[in-house]
């Protein structure tokens, strides 16, 4: 099971003493999980890995912004389908909260398409992917991973790749397979996780275990 449903039994709770600024993103992180029905413990460890739970954080290749790393067409795509509800306005992507209900919008509507084409319940790690590539993108990926998971993924996603090169290549620049990105979106998720733990008590890895 995934850890995106309404009724995902782990509970976060905020460390004390943080600082305000940790106090705000925590706090928005939960807020978006309670608005939008995500899991907090995957939003949490998406948002650790995309940002390092860095409001401001900008991506110096792609321009991908915020908490959850907007690029800003996909940003625009979100407020003018649920700005309005959610009052949330195009300039708002380094805001906490804005950019934690959007992210978790957008984990949800990946959800559903993605499982429908998996034919099975999708892991983390799988909405990770979904994502980073986009709905799009993760499609594409997984039905390369599928047919030949050993393919070097830079030469089917040369965009991302760029953009992206710790996922895509190893510290000795060579080009990594599809399974090998994937699996190195889990760690990166685990590594979210360990970078979240600063400001959350009760964070889970992608195996279930507790992050201590």
């Amino acid at each position: 099971m995934t850890d995106l449903s309404v009724v995902d039994a782990t509970i976060l709770t905020l460390k004390d003493p943080i600082t305000d600024e940790q106090s705000m993103v925590g706090n928005a992180i939960l807020i978006a999980s309670s608005l939008v029905g995500i899991g907090a413990n995957f939003l949490v460890k998406m948002a650790g890995s995309e940002s390092g739970l860095n409001p401001n954080a900008v991506n110096r290749n792609g321009g991908a912004s915020g908490l959850f790393q907007f690029m800003a067409v996909t940003w625009a795509s979100m407020v003018h389908v649920y700005g309005m509800k959610y009052n949330i306005n195009v300039i708002d992507v380094f805001k906490p909260k804005a950019n934690a209900v959007m992210g978790a919008l957008y984990i949800l509507e990946n959800y559903g398409p993605l499982k429908e084409l998996l034919n099975n319940e999708p892991t983390e790690t799988d909405m990770y992917m979904a994502h980073f590539l986009g709905l799009g993108g993760a499609k594409k990926f997984f039905t390369a991973l599928l047919n030949n998971p050993e393919d070097k993924a830079d030469t089917i996603f040369p965009a991302a790749a760029k953009q992206n090169t710790a996922i895509f290549y190893d510290p000795n620049k060579n080009s990594l397979s599809l399974a090998e990105v994937h699996h190195l979106l889990g760690e990166h998720l685990d590594r979210g996780a360990k970078a979240a733990s600063i400001i959350f008590d009760g964070i889970k890895y992608t195996n279930g275990t507790d992050v201590t």
